[in-house]
């Protein structure tokens, strides 16, 4: 499906699916990057415009989710129950409209996302209004990658000093919400000086992948790690390889690890032949 309208930033990026209903949320954004030539920080990434989007698969539309002139989202994730929506959001003023790609290259610093969640109604497909969950930019901090427990207890997500791709972002580390408590810590078991950024829960909740740099600085590589039920996190290992030293052969990089419970059963072909077919448009739903 194309999601891209007249009315919306791009086509659906970052998807969300809801855990019951036939619903995603996707961010649209219009992302650029750039190479610094003396900090040791090789690439910055950033969306000069975000928004996010609903897209109703039985309907075959997608709405706009209503949110500031001047406000930057990205990142949906949904919460266990469906109820609530996260994301993240940063306050950004142009002061050339004209110039803006290379007014965000030169300010990229002062770009700080926020944590924000809103109620959802299934029955009416309706958002309630946002709320601040964690105020990042008065840290001087940038969230990413809100990602809620199975159970509904945790909140983890990414935190650097500036930014919305941490991947790129040696301070990157993750942090872990008491959702019961609001009481926000380091995953200091997890982290390490190096890059943390993209994790995914399993499905009960006991474990988490994650993506980590520690390595050698430059190449993102998994790790699985334990956290029990008062959020308490364990040392975590490397994803396993029937070959010991094929990580530190491997010239790739990892990105957006998610556990499954079961066998890919569609075929690399059939996968091919969909990725390659000419995309069908959908409708656009009231804003």
């Amino acid at each position: 499906m194309n999601l891209k309208t007249d009315s919306t930033i791009s086509a659906g990026v970052y998807p969300a699916w809801h855990p019951t209903e036939k619903l995603i949320v996707y961010s649209t954004n219009n992302t650029g990057q750039y190479f610094h030539t003396m900090n040791h920080q090789k690439i910055e990434v950033q969306d000069t415009h975000s928004d996010l989007i609903l897209y109703d698969l039985e309907r075959n539309e997608v709405t706009p989710i209503k949110g500031g002139a001047d406000e930057l989202e990205v990142f949906p994730s949904w919460s266990a129950d469906g109820k609530t929506l996260y994301y993240c959001s940063a306050h950004f003023q142009y002061r050339d409209t004209i110039l803006e790609a290379a007014e965000m290259s030169n300010r990229y610093t002062e770009v700080h996302y926020d944590l924000y969640s809103r109620s959802f109604d299934a029955s009416t497909r309706t958002f309630g209004k946002p709320k601040l969950m964690l105020n990042a930019a008065g840290r001087r901090c940038s969230v990413t990658f809100p990602r809620e427990s199975p159970d509904g207890r945790f909140l983890v997500f990414t935190m650097a000093p500036y930014g919305v791709f941490h991947i790129w972002h040696k301070q990157a580390d993750l942090y872990i919400v008491d959702l019961k408590t609001n009481v926000i810590e380091p995953l200091r078991a997890f982290n390490s000086s190096e890059t943390e950024s993209y994790h995914s829960w399993s499905s009960n909740g006991r474990w988490m992948i994650f993506s980590s740099r520690r390595n050698d600085g430059n190449y993102t590589r998994l790790f699985i790690g334990h956290i029990d039920e008062q959020g308490v996190a364990q040392k975590p290992f490397e994803l396993p390889q029937e070959e010991p030293s094929y990580h530190r052969e491997l010239l790739k990089s990892y990105n957006i690890p998610e556990f499954m419970k079961g066998e890919v059963t569609v075929s690399a072909r059939r996968l091919l032949s969909v990725i390659e077919r000419e995309a069908s448009a959908v409708s656009l739903g009231q804003k």
